[in-house]
């Protein structure tokens, strides 16, 4: 989609880029007929924009690697936090299973879902979601949630659906830099030194 700050506000000059990039020519039209509700997907050449993209990334080698050492670790049966991180301090979060995030929760950071994700309230996240696992993903996204950054849907199929409200996906350069180190400091510890 369009270039927006970490905020959400729309900057002027900013990159036009797919609404939704998968990696494979033939998911395209899958994507397109698997879109529901009020869905109004945005960005390069028109409306629903869904582009085949070969950038080479894993994604879920990319979200194995904040599960091996998240900030945050959520359960099934796990009560949610009051925050998943803040702009002065993103965590990287894990969600382990399905998740239903329906209420005011804000983060910022790396959110990693092994599961579906349903997403309603107002929830808003800076950074980067990663929703994937081994089979058709589903991804529901109501309400007047936001995400600034970008949203990563990884699975043998994927089904994405908006029903109601005025959810809100927008890409955000901003955001993602501001994360941007967080997955390569993530991966290390120095358990100990010579000197």
């Amino acid at each position: 989609g369009n270039d927006h700050d970490i905020n959400g506000n729309l900057k002027t000059g900013g990159d036009v880029l797919p609404g939704i990039a998968v990696d494979n020519p033939d998911d395209v039209a899958k994507i397109k007929s698997s879109i529901k509700g009020s869905a109004d997907i945005l960005g390069q050449g028109g409306k629903p924009s869904v582009y085949s993209v070969t950038n080479g990334i894993d994604w879920r080698e990319y979200a194995k690697d904040v599960e091996s050492n998240p900030d945050i670790i959520i359960n099934g049966t796990t009560t949610l936090p009051s925050n998943l991180g803040t702009v002065a301090n993103p965590k990287t979060t894990f969600v382990n299973g399905d998740i239903h995030f329906n209420s005011n929760l804000e983060g910022c950071g790396i959110l990693v879902v092994n599961g579906n994700l349903r997403i309603n309230g107002t929830f808003t996240y800076r950074g980067l979601v990663i929703a994937y696992k081994d089979s058709e993903i589903k991804t529901q996204l109501n309400g007047n949630g936001k995400i600034y950054g970008g949203m990563i849907i990884a699975g043998t199929s994927a089904n994405l659906a908006i029903s109601n409200g005025n959810f809100k996906c927008l890409y955000s350069e901003e955001a993602l830099l501001h994360i941007a180190g967080m997955l390569k400091t993530k991966r290390f510890r120095i358990l100990s030194w010579y000197e």
